[in-house]
């Protein structure tokens, strides 16, 4: 459910293919055990730069 939301607050601000390398990485953090509110604040801190820059 947070990812679709996610998903669709990102698609508006950026190009698919860094959202693809952002689930990407999201997937990797929640694999190393990484609890997902805070690899979703990862990734957010990661597509903010991205926007800003």
């Amino acid at each position: 459910m947070y990812r679709n939301l996610l998903l669709r607050e990102i698609e508006k601000k950026v190009d698919p293919f860094i959202i693809y390398h952002l689930c990407g990485r999201l997937h990797a953090l929640l694999h190393a055990g990484m609890r997902c509110a805070a690899a979703i604040s990862c990734v957010m801190n990661a597509l903010s730069q991205a926007g800003s820059g």
